[in-house]
C-alpha cells in the first residue's frame, strides 16, 4: 500500500472556480462542510514515491447521507499544459483513458504544470467562449516533462 502523507482533495461544483479543501486523515477525506449538490473531487499531492497523478471523480452530496468514492493513488507523468491563442486565460481540461472515461478534470490557467494519470490517451479542453481543443497520443509516459499546447478554436 502507498503511504498517504501529503495527499490533498479539493471539491468544487461544476462550472465554479471556487473549491473547498477536504481534510484527509489516513485514506479518508471528510466532506462534512459541503452543502448538498454535485461536486468534482480532485486528488493532488505527493506520497512516499513522489508526485501522484491527479484524479477526479464526480459525486453527489445529499443531506443526511454518507457519500463514498474511491480514488486511485499512483505516480503519474509530469507535464505542462498551455493554451493558444495566448489571450485564453482559463479552460476546463479533461483527461480521458482509452475507454473514453474521464480520469481527471479541472479548470486550468493559461499554463499549468500537473501530473497526468499514466493511462491518459486524450486531452479535451473548452474555454468559457465555447472554443475547444483535443489532443490524442498513444501513451502519456512518452510525454514526461513536455509542454502540451492545446489550440482552442
Amino acid at each position: 500500500p502507498r503511504a498517504q502523507a501529503g495527499l490533498e482533495i479539493y471539491a468544487r461544483q461544476p462550472g465554479s472556480q471556487l473549491s473547498a479543501f477536504l481534510p484527509v486523515l489516513g485514506d479518508v477525506a471528510n466532506s462534512e462542510g459541503l452543502t448538498p449538490g454535485e461536486y468534482i473531487l480532485t486528488l493532488y499531492g505527493d506520497d512516499a514515491f513522489g508526485p501522484v497523478a491527479r484524479r477526479s471523480v464526480r459525486a453527489v452530496v445529499r443531506k443526511g447521507e454518507v457519500t463514498k468514492v474511491e480514488m486511485k493513488v499512483e505516480t503519474g507523468v509530469q507535464v505542462t499544459i498551455a493554451f493558444t491563442p495566448r489571450d485564453v486565460d482559463r479552460a476546463t481540461v479533461r483527461a480521458l483513458d482509452a475507454s473514453g472515461a474521464v480520469v481527471w478534470e479541472d479548470q486550468l490557467g493559461a499554463s499549468s504544470s500537473l501530473v497526468l494519470p499514466t493511462e491518459t490517451v486524450r486531452l479535451v479542453a473548452r474555454d468559457d467562449a465555447g472554443h475547444r481543443a483535443e489532443m490524442s497520443f498513444s501513451s502519456a509516459l512518452a510525454l514526461r516533462g513536455q509542454t502540451l499546447t492545446l489550440e482552442l478554436k
